[in-house]
């Protein structure tokens, strides 16, 4: 099928489920006002779901207005607050599926723990919650659209499910590390407390491979675990006698690719590197290797890859230094701030400057340092032309140079999964299944800082200078038997890994030293941080730092041990089990022995004065405002066990009656 009928497939699709939403929820509106009719705005909209105890929060826009979408069927507690008035709640409103209900709020003068309550004409719905949830199976799994085939996608078209603005599900409206998300009823994520989302922090099988995909929202059986905020669970193929084979390939073609809808310029575009590539197969069939093993009837196998490979180039606008500024000119077409010798700094009064005040410094003329008074190791660092030329106009501010520099920054990732299950039945009281997957997570450009020349100074997130490679491994044993026709016992095993190292490209070879910086340890680059604000370009070289300072390795491990006994006895269903699960991480936090020298706008400007200075003159004169080093003494090492067991007996007093 061609892009664009593709792309048409694909908003058909959406369209529907659109309107499949609006069809089974309600929606909220209304509008908020004073005694005197006048709209409140902030206000603040709680309605809480009287079955579920869901609470969805909204508030008013600037005229009075609110709207909350997406409810569930059900009674609910409309409450209204904001100050200076009385709480206004409306209690037990029937919401139908696909009504659009109005409630209009006119306030009345009070404190806030008073309430004015409004009781609905409507009768409370008698309903009894079961089980919910929604479940997706192979053949719907394959026919829906997904974002770059990641089978967690699926919650997407489940009930009670939904996504944020960043990609992280939620089911019912719980926060998102609370969903228990398994595979073949092993953990998969991070660690028990991560979310769900478009990310790398839990394992993507090939949506090839899933057979069943499930929701699960209320009611949840006791046999899981970890779900306070609901639970999504797929369950991946097994062979059969016969062999099967399924692939898809995924593939976007430069010439269907224009620039961005606000994007004025095509710079470069025509010859910016574009390759997109989604590819997912999976192989499955009984285990026979002639004359040796027929493992027909028995032993059967499933193998399944995924590929998602992502190469490209956007234009990126941004600062660089240019010429004059690396000469050391600070005039910036006649905007510059005064620069002064931070060596001529002194106290003219007689009794000493305690204060702000007395203190004075000579300006450098005509905003330029002298070259001669370039710090030896600023210097030494610019002689590695660490900084892309400028290619266009740009203009100046009194920090200096803006959106002079256009140019493509790049985006590498390379996002592979492997599969591997054998599923064995030994007899006719004992199968086991084994299965492994993993990850392979490389993205070791990820939009990249364009104004650095000398990529490995970029501290960019996944830049040239900051490889991050992540990898998942997830080996899981499943073992059942059977005492007896009513007596029935499983065992599971599963352990989860996720490694996520941070690798500084410059580290452990002995900077300090080459740029001439004394009495510091050669393990890391040393760090020339500029203050924010201090200069328009963002000169800062921190290579050895992470892009948020935590972690240059995180790895966490979980450990998953599941038994559960099923006996039936007459009309009882009798459940017993236990989950134990040790967690534990090894993390090694950021340490920067050879040092972090952070540069302000003081040490190049008048003591206590503002609109002097510039963070990157004060680099180029050695004038460090502050300077820090770190050593590694430990690990991050956290160790728990969870425990958690449960009794349950399913009694079926009619036909038609079960009491759990």
């Amino acid at each position: 099928m061609s892009l664009i009928g593709r792309s048409a497939l694909i908003v058909l699709t959406l369209s529907a489920v659109s309107v499949a939403q609006d069809i089974r929820t309600a929606t909220l509106v209304g509008t908020v006002t004073d005694p005197s009719g006048a709209a409140v705005p902030n206000s603040g909209i709680s309605v809480v779901n009287v079955q579920t105890k869901v609470e969805t929060k909204s508030q008013t826009t600037a005229d009075g207005e609110y709207y909350v979408p997406f409810l569930n069927l059900g009674t609910y507690d409309v409450s209204v607050e904001a100050p200076g008035f009385k709480k206004f709640v409306r209690a037990g409103l029937v919401l139908e599926a696909g009504s659009t209900v109005r409630v209009d709020v006119k306030f009345e003068v009070g404190a806030v723990n008073q309430e004015v309550e409004v009781t609905a004409a409507t009768p409370l719905l008698a309903t009894d919650d079961a089980v919910v949830g929604g479940l997706d199976d192979a053949k719907k799994i394959e026919e829906s659209s997904m974002l770059q085939s990641k089978p967690q996608h699926l919650m997407y078209y489940m009930e009670g499910a939904y996504s944020d603005n960043g990609g992280t599900y939620h089911i019912l409206g719980e926060p998102a590390n609370l969903i228990n998300y398994t595979v073949d009823g092993a953990n998969v994520k991070q660690s028990i407390r991560s979310a769900i989302g478009e990310t790398s922090t839990s394992l993507t099988v090939p949506v090839d491979s899933v057979a069943e995909a499930q929701v699960w929202t209320t009611g949840i059986p006791a046999e899981v675990g970890h779900s306070a905020g609901g639970t999504y669970n797929m369950v991946l193929k097994s062979g059969t006698n016969q062999l099967h084979f399924a692939s898809e390939e995924r593939y976007i073609n430069k010439d269907f690719v224009d620039r961005a809808y606000f994007q004025q310029s095509v710079a470069n575009l025509a010859t910016a590197p574009f390759e997109y590539h989604n590819f997912d197969a999976a192989l499955s069939g009984p285990v026979v290797i002639p004359k040796i093993y027929n493992g027909r009837n028995k032993t059967f196998f499933l193998l399944a890859y995924r590929l998602d490979y992502d190469h490209e180039a956007n234009v990126s606008t941004t600062s660089t230094p240019d010429a004059g500024m690396l000469s050391g000119n600070f005039a910036f077409g006649g905007l510059g701030l005064p620069i002064y010798d931070p060596k001529s700094i002194a106290c003219t009064l007689a009794a000493g400057c305690p204060s702000s005040t007395g203190w004075t410094a000579t300006a450098f003329p005509n905003f330029q340092i002298p070259q001669s008074r370039f710090d030896p190791v600023a210097a030494k660092f610019l002689s590695y032309n660490p900084y892309a030329p400028p290619n266009t106009v740009g203009f100046y501010s009194s920090t200096g140079p803006n959106n002079n520099l256009t140019a493509l920054t790049h985006y590498l990732s390379d996002r592979e999964g492997y599969v591997l299950k054998i599923d064995e039945q030994i007899g006719s009281n004992d199968r086991f299944f084994v299965r492994w997957g993993s990850n392979m997570f490389r993205e070791p450009i990820g939009r990249n800082a364009v104004q650095y020349a000398w990529g490995a100074i970029d501290s960019t997130e996944y830049s040239y200078g900051l490889r991050e490679p992540i990898d998942v491994k997830n080996p899981t044993l499943g073992y059942y038997h059977n005492f007896g026709p009513t007596l029935i016992n499983e065992f599971r095993f599963a352990y989860q890994r996720r490694n996520d190292t941070v690798q500084p490209q410059l580290n452990n070879q002995g900077w300090a030293g080459i740029l001439g910086i004394p009495g510091v340890g050669p393990q890391t680059f040393p760090g020339f941080v500029g203050a924010s604000g201090g200069s328009s370009v963002t000169w800062t070289a921190n290579p050895s730092g992470s892009p948020s300072n935590t972690n240059l390795r995180t790895l966490n491990e979980d450990f998953e041990f599941i038994d559960n006994v099923t006996w039936v006895h007459g009309a009882h269903t009798f459940k017993v089990g236990y989950q134990g699960m040790i967690v534990r991480e090894n993390d090694i936090a950021v340490s920067q022995p050879s040092g972090v020298y952070n540069f302000a706008t003081s040490g190049s400007g008048l003591p206590f004065t503002p609109n002097t200075g510039n963070s990157f003159a004060s680099f180029l004169l050695g004038s460090v405002t502050s300077a820090t080093f770190t050593n590694l003494l430990a690990n991050y090492l956290p160790r728990w066990w969870s425990h958690q067991a449960y009794v349950q007996d399913d009694w079926r007093i009619l036909h038609n009656m079960t009491i759990i």
